[in-house]
C-alpha cells in the first residue's frame, strides 16, 4: 500500500512539479526572510540549489528530467551539424536492417521447424565429392530406383526448379516439377481445387495440370477462384490449372513458388528435356521420408547397399560415364565422378533437423578408387563421372 503511495505522489509531481517548484521558492524565501530578522547571514540557510534538487529527488523521479535534458542537448547538436546526422542515421538504418534480415534468416534456417507434416523423418539426399564440394541434385533414374528398392524411406520426393512462359507475361515465371506425392506426404491443403495425386497426375495419359502458388494466385490472377479448371497457355502448350495451394504453404524451399507442376510431365512442356532420362544429370532435388522405425544410419547402409546393387546392374555406369572437364562444376556436377586419381563422388543424406538447419555430420570410408581401364580410356586431368559410388551419409 505505501509502495502505491509513493508511485502516486511521484506520478502527480511529474504532472504539478511547475506549482511544487513555485511553492518550494515561495517557502525558501520565507525562510531567508527570517533569518535576515534574526540577525543570521544569508549564508546560514545552506545552499539553495542544492535544496532544490534534493526536494526534487524526494518528490519525483529525477532520472526523468535528467533524460529529457540529455534528448533536447542531443537534438541541439544534431541540428548545428547536418552532414553527421544524415550519415549517423544513414549508418544506423542499414546495421539494424541488416541485423534483422539476419536473424530473419537465421530464424527461419535454424529455430522454425519446417513447414509441412513430420519434418524430423525428412531426409534430404545430396552429394559431396571427395575433396568436399557439396551437389544438391542427382539423376532423376537414381531417385527412382532409390523409391522402388528402399525399405527404410516410405516416400521419395523429388523437385526440379525452372522458368516458364505463362501466356502473353513480360518475363518468365518460377515453377518447381515436383513427385505426384509430393503435397500429400508433407500434408499440403488446397485453398482451391485439388493438389496432384499419382494414379492421376502420374498416367501415361493424363491431361498437363498445373497447381497455382496461394501469393501468385492472388496478384496474377486477382485472386480468382474460378481459375480452377480452366485452361491457360504454358510455354505455349495448354495446361489446366486443377488447384491452388494453401496461403501458408512454401514447400521445401523457404520461399513461395508461382506454379507446380508434375515432374513426369516436364519433357512435355520443356522440349527437348531429357532430365528423366539422363543418367548422369544431377538437377533433380531428392528428398526422403523415414519409414516408421527406421533412422538415418540404417538409411545410409541401404542406400550404400542400393548403389552398389545398380552398379553391378549396369556397369555402364562406372566406364561409360561421360567426360567432363576436371574442373568441379558446383550447380549440375554429376552425383558421383569417378576422378582417375582420388575415387569418386560420396552421396550424403541430410536429416531434416525439426530445426532445419543443425546437422551433425559423419563421412564414410571413400569410394573405391576408379578402375584402370577408365584411366587409359581418357587424357589426363579428366575424369569418367558416373553415380556408381558409395553413398556418405550426413544426419
Amino acid at each position: 500500500m505505501l509502495a502505491i503511495r509513493e508511485f502516486l505522489r511521484r506520478a502527480i509531481y511529474l504532472v504539478t512539479r511547475n506549482s511544487h517548484s513555485r511553492a518550494l521558492e515561495a517557502e525558501m524565501a520565507f525562510h531567508r526572510e527570517m533569518a535576515a530578522r534574526a540577525g543570521r547571514p544569508a549564508s546560514s540557510f545552506g545552499n539553495t540549489a542544492l535544496l532544490r534538487e534534493q526536494s526534487r529527488e524526494a518528490w519525483g523521479w529525477t532520472w526523468i528530467d535528467r533524460l529529457f535534458q540529455d534528448l533536447r542537448y542531443a537534438a541541439r547538436t544534431l541540428f548545428r551539424s547536418p552532414g553527421f546526422t544524415i550519415s549517423a542515421i544513414l549508418i544506423l538504418a542499414i546495421g539494424i536492417g541488416v541485423n534483422v534480415t539476419a536473424f530473419s534468416l537465421f530464424n527461419m534456417a535454424v529455430l522454425q521447424s519446417l513447414p509441412v507434416r513430420d519434418p524430423g523423418t525428412l531426409l534430404r539426399l545430396q552429394r559431396r565429392s571427395m575433396d568436399g564440394q557439396i551437389a544438391g541434385g542427382m539423376p532423376y533414374p537414381t531417385a527412382i530406383y532409390f523409391r522402388d528398392h528402399a525399405h527404410t524411406l516410405s516416400g521419395i520426393l523429388t523437385t526440379a526448379d525452372g522458368k516458364l512462359e505463362l501466356e502473353d507475361d513480360l518475363e518468365p515465371r518460377d515453377v518447381s516439377f515436383i513427385s505426384s506425392n509430393f503435397f500429400d506426404d508433407l500434408g499440403a491443403s488446397a485453398a482451391y481445387g485439388r493438389l496432384f495425386s499419382p494414379p492421376l497426375d502420374d498416367a501415361p495419359n493424363a491431361h498437363l495440370v498445373v497447381v497455382l502458388g496461394y501469393h501468385f494466385w492472388q496478384t496474377r490472377f486477382s485472386a480468382d477462384p474460378n481459375i480452377v479448371g480452366r485452361t491457360i497457355l504454358l510455354n505455349k502448350q495448354a495446361v489446366t490449372v486443377v488447384g491452388i495451394t494453401s496461403e501458408l504453404f512454401p514447400g521445401l524451399k523457404g520461399g513461395f513458388t508461382d506454379i507446380w507442376i508434375p515432374i513426369r510431365q516436364q519433357p512435355q512442356l520443356v522440349q527437348g528435356s531429357e532430365m528423366l532420362t539422363d543418367k548422369d544429370g544431377g538437377a533433380v532435388g531428392v528428398w526422403g521420408r523415414l519409414a516408421p522405425g527406421a533412422t538415418a544410419k540404417s538409411a545410409e547402409a541401404e542406400l550404400l547397399g542400393l548403389t552398389g546393387q545398380r552398379r553391378l546392374l549396369d556397369p555402364r555406369l562406372c566406364l561409360e560415364g561421360r567426360v567432363h572437364s576436371h574442373r568441379p562444376r558446383r550447380a549440375h556436377s554429376d552425383p558421383a565422378a569417378a576422378d582417375a586419381s582420388s575415387g569418386g563422388y560420396l552421396w550424403r543424406v541430410d536429416a531434416a533437423d525439426p530445426r532445419r538447419g543443425l546437422r551433425k555430420s559423419r563421412r564414410t570410408a571413400a569410394g573405391p578408387r576408379s578402375d584402370p581401364r577408365t584411366r587409359a580410356q581418357h587424357p589426363p586431368g579428366y575424369r569418367c563421372e558416373s553415380p556408381a559410388h558409395l553413398p556418405s551419409i550426413i544426419y
